[in-house]
């Protein structure tokens, strides 16, 4: 008997590891592909057409209900080496916090036996369950660290296809596009063809203005604006998606950087720095940014310097991200800031509809029904809250929306002195609860891609090493941050 823990250890990967790394790949890679080409909120699937053509398969968005075969695929394949019993004791994870998304994701199901709108709810109910499946199987099967490395292999892919399609937007894309619709109206569109034109005609991008078609003036403005959104449907997607996974991407980058030769060192790290960064300023989301500010500032207090040091660089990030924003968005202040102020009459409905159905709501993704019967008349219409725990109540029921806080708070509670002693966690840490807070002021829950990551995160973090076990000691002076 070999009485030394570490000769004894296996030397090469097993057939259970083998397959565990088979499945983060597949999970990697559906998120991946969920990155880009589902990221259009679930509400609005019915508006999704199937592509029809080769050129459409390749460079438009799927149906969000196309997504769910795979997904049943790749669960079934973490399903077969699930260990609940074991993972729970091995993680320590207290009960009631993997109960909580099963009541949450249980509540949701009777709610919609009570839904005002049977079509919305079935497109939205698939989804809370791949959320809530998501989070099951990362926490039980990922496991040790080197397993889930493939894991983000596949999923950054993913995102890097979206950041350099976004910033292709803001560069090229849409420059050339108003470009070529201020000369198409300039020339009587004859530098169209008449399919083409058929075409624009059917996307709304031409309008009928006193009888001759005319660029459509929304679509002009959002060309001009440059707004980003990659692969996603909006800004604010593209935005919530940084928060979630920016601080993780930026800290890999860095690292993997260190393992450079020094003339290429900085040159990858920055680039792959300002790729974040960049397209983060270009969504023009006003929301994130001052959730950036904020994120940036508490990771200085967790880092070792002095006090004095951690409020003064942090009151200087503050003060120069709002003196930034104040002059990237003076126009829109000066205009009466109109989203923030659509958004408290979303919520006044939510708030209404949610005390007037307390136990089960008006159905999961209905919101758009009662709010359309009870908006003031000047008020622009809208399909989801624009905040996902208000939401939970008015879809729900105010049951759900306990469940839920119980679970996203409980996870932000129970993980930060799980991951605080490595950097790298430590970032998906705050990108979780960027993500979180983001959703206060907007529907980050029911856009796909970015709840699945999410909830995949979380997942990974609870079951997986901490930083402290994985270093046989209490952590205290052995692991020094490296940022």
């Amino acid at each position: 008997m070999n009485a030394n823990p570490r000769s004894a250890a296996p030397k090469t990967v097993g057939s259970n590891d083998r397959w565990v790394i088979g499945f983060g790949i597949a999970l990697g890679l559906f998120l991946a592909l969920a990155v880009l080409k589902f990221g259009s909120p679930v509400v609005l699937d019915n508006n999704i057409p199937p592509p029809t053509s080769l050129s459409e398969f390749l460079f438009e968005l799927w149906p969000v209900r196309w997504a769910y075969f795979p997904f049943v695929l790749v669960a079934l394949v973490g399903l077969s080496k699930a260990t609940v019993v074991e993972r729970v004791q091995k993680t320590q994870a207290p009960v009631w916090l993997l109960v909580a998304p099963l009541v949450w994701l249980g509540w949701q199901a009777l709610a919609s036996t009570h839904s005002v709108d049977a079509t919305l709810t079935r497109m939205t109910m698939p989804h809370l369950t791949v959320c809530v499946a998501c989070f099951a199987l990362s926490f039980l099967v990922l496991g040790r660290d080197q397993m889930a490395k493939w894991f983000w292999i596949m999923l950054s892919l993913g995102l890097a296809v979206c950041l350099i399609k976004a910033a292709r937007q803001h560069l090229f894309e849409f420059r050339m596009d108003y470009q070529r619709l201020v000369e198409g109206q300039q020339s009587g569109w004859t530098n169209f063809a008449p399919s083409t034109l058929i075409e624009m005609q059917q996307q709304n991008l031409l309008v009928l203005t006193n009888g001759a078609w005319a660029p459509n003036p929304v679509i002009l403005t959002k060309l001009e604006k440059g707004r980003v959104y990659g692969t996603l449907v909006y800004p604010n997607a593209l935005a919530n998606l940084l928060l979630l996974l920016g601080p993780w991407l930026m800290v890999q980058a860095c690292r993997a950087a260190d393992r450079l030769r020094p003339s290429v060192r900085w040159l990858a790290g920055a680039m792959a720095v300002l790729l974040v960064l960049g397209n983060f300023y270009w969504t023009g989301s006003k929301a994130a940014w001052l959730l950036a500010l904020g994120m940036g500032a508490a990771w200085l207090f967790t880092r070792e310097m002095p006090s004095k040091l951690k409020w003064l660089y942090g009151g200087g990030i503050v003060a120069a991200g709002v003196a930034a924003f104040l002059f990237r968005f003076s126009s829109y202040l000066e205009k009466g800031a109109t989203s923030a102020t659509a958004r408290f009459d979303y919520w006044k409905v939510a708030w209404r509809v949610a005390v007037d159905n307390p136990v089960f709501g008006s159905g999961p993704g209905t919101f758009q029904r009662p709010y359309a019967l009870a908006k003031p008349a000047e008020a622009e219409m809208t399909r989801l809250v624009h905040n996902d725990f208000l939401q939970q109540a008015s879809d729900a029921g105010w049951l759900a929306l306990a469940a839920y806080l119980v679970w996203v708070g409980g996870l932000l509670w129970m993980l930060f002195p799980k991951v605080k002693h490595d950097p790298l966690k430590l970032a998906l840490w705050f990108g979780f609860a960027g993500w979180c807070a983001h959703s206060f002021a907007d529907f980050c829950l029911y856009v796909p891609p970015n709840a699945w990551i999410a909830f995949t995160i979380a997942g990974w973090l609870l079951g997986g090493e901490s930083q402290i076990g994985s270093t046989g000691g209490s952590g205290r002076g052995t692991h020094k941050p490296s940022l």
